[in-house]
């Protein structure tokens, strides 16, 4: 209601102050929303929403009313108003007959998590939850990158460099982000012959798709969720005989199934199996296999294909070999953890999924630079919590105004010269000449934010390519307005930035 009203003080004064009370509005939503506190009990706070319901209601229907300039009802605020109301608000009529609007419950419906209005400033950011204690309002961020090696493996190795950013609503699943993430490495010529995920990622149809192009997933694959195994107690599906050419199952007792059904479910080809009463019945484990009133056991089952293929990875993951393979994706989680010291990645600076893609694509890149410029400059990157006496052992940083102007190594070994600015990035970019086989996906929260403001990364982000600059000749650069044709401005906003200005 507030922004509402900001934007109608701010484009319509006088039809604004000839529709409402300003006085009463003023008072009412004058103050920012973090300027006053809630009522105590709960009988106040729900006559406060049924006052903001009714002069919300007043406000919309004079905006829409006949006599309302038509492009009052295009600003944003008064749509984004309109939908909050129709979600947050029912009108009823009571026992005389009157319409009263008051605050929706659980028993009058609210809109699921991926359609309903969160803030009234971004109408792309949605409340989410991970577990039972994390919630956030704002996005999710997927980021990929090269793992070749453990960290400890191999003391020259290359560094990882992030290949893909996905930035996508706060409500999507991750497993919706795996297919989307692979199809953008396989554009991009990165595709990997290893992708290593969490479970969050992973189904029986992803993994076998997966497979078919080329790309094996090492990730965890959530166990079997029947009652049974869930007791530990009990006989689960593996312990069932599939006979796929007879389309019959046995049981660890010898019964074999009654009926064998395809069906759809939530959209995806299965299998129900179901055993007779009178199989069941009689059966001496009757108590330990099922717990239905019939008294009688059933199975759901994916095709053949995926049945097999998703065992074979419950199987396989439960060894010591899988294990030890699978911790080459703990360098994702030390990735989002560089992202948020670094770029401050957790807080989304901009309005809309668009503006918060390019934050992120563009605190990846700095990522990338930064650690090529480690990586060139002799100087690893250090663990986040390090003692003054670790630090006597790592090589003091040198800058890159030490080295051979014309050549500066490349992914591959050798030497490449490199003469503007742009033949730098792109060198450092350039994922199509560095194919990584292996890569890892971790998924991260992205707190939305109203606020607009600098980051910690442009520091340390321009300082890196100042010193590119100094090594590098830039030529006469146009700017894009076509006032200046000089380099010296260029360095002079560069400077700029890494001032925090």
């Amino acid at each position: 209601m507030r922004a509402a009203l900001e934007a109608l003080a701010a484009a319509a004064p006088s039809w604004l102050a000839g529709q409402v009370d300003v006085t009463e509005f003023a008072e009412r939503y004058g103050p920012r929303t973090d300027g006053w506190r809630m009522p105590s009990s709960q009988t106040k706070c729900d006559r406060l929403a049924q006052v903001f319901g009714q002069d919300a209601l007043a406000l919309c229907r004079a905006a829409w009313s006949e006599d309302a300039p038509a492009w009052i009802r295009e600003i944003e605020a008064v749509g984004l108003l309109r939908q909050v109301l129709v979600q947050t608000h029912i009108i009823r009529s009571d026992a005389r007959g009157q319409q009263v609007i008051r605050k929706r419950d659980a028993y009058d419906g609210v809109p699921p998590g991926q359609l309903r209005l969160a803030s009234p400033y971004d109408a792309d950011a949605h409340w989410a939850a991970k577990g039972d204690h994390l919630f956030w309002l704002g996005y999710k961020i997927h980021l990929t990158e090269t793992c070749g090696a453990l960290p400890e493996a191999e003391a020259g190795r290359m560094p990882n460099l992030i290949t893909d950013v996905h930035t996508s609503d706060a409500t999507v699943p991750d497993v919706r982000a795996t297919a989307l993430i692979q199809q953008s490495l396989v554009e991009h010529a990165v595709k990997p012959a290893e992708h290593y995920l969490d479970s969050g990622y992973p189904s029986a149809d992803l993994i076998t798709k997966a497979l078919q192009d080329g790309i094996r997933m090492v990730t965890p694959v959530l166990l079997d969720l029947s009652a049974q195994a869930k007791a530990a107690e009990g006989f689960e599906k593996n312990a069932f005989t599939i006979d796929w050419k007879t389309r019959q199952v046995r049981c660890p007792a010898g019964r074999t199934s009654s009926h064998w059904n395809p069906v759809k479910q939530h959209g995806k080809d299965a299998i129900v199996i179901t055993f007779s009463v009178l199989a069941c019945r009689d059966c001496p484990f009757q108590q330990q296999c099922t717990t239905s009133e019939r008294g009688r056991r059933m199975l759901t089952l994916r095709p053949e294909e995926l049945h097999e293929t998703l065992a074979r990875a419950r199987t396989e993951q439960k060894t010591d070999t899988w294990k030890n393979k699978y911790a080459l994706r703990a360098g994702a989680e030390g990735t989002i953890n560089q992202a948020l010291d670094t770029t401050g990645i957790r807080r989304a600076r901009y309005r809309g999924l668009p503006k918060v893609r390019l934050q992120h694509a563009f605190s990846a890149t700095a990522l990338n630079i930064i650690r090529l410029d480690a990586h060139w400059t002799n100087s690893p990157l250090r663990p986040a919590r390090t003692s003054q006496l670790q630090r006597l052992g790592y090589p003091n940083h040198h800058p890159l105004s030490d080295i051979d102007c014309d050549t500066i190594p490349t992914h591959r070994g050798t030497t490449q010269p490199f003469r503007d600015l742009v033949a730098a990035l792109e060198a450092c970019l350039d994922l199509n000449q560095h194919r990584p086989g292996i890569n890892a996906t971790r998924g991260g929260a992205c707190f939305g934010c109203p606020q607009q403001g600098g980051s910690r990364y442009f520091a340390k982000f321009s300082a890196i390519l100042i010193r590119w600059m100094r090594i590098i000749p830039v030529s006469p650069t146009t700017c894009p307005r076509g006032r200046h044709s000089r380099d010296g401005e260029i360095r002079a906003g560069l400077a700029a930035v890494g001032r925090g200005s």
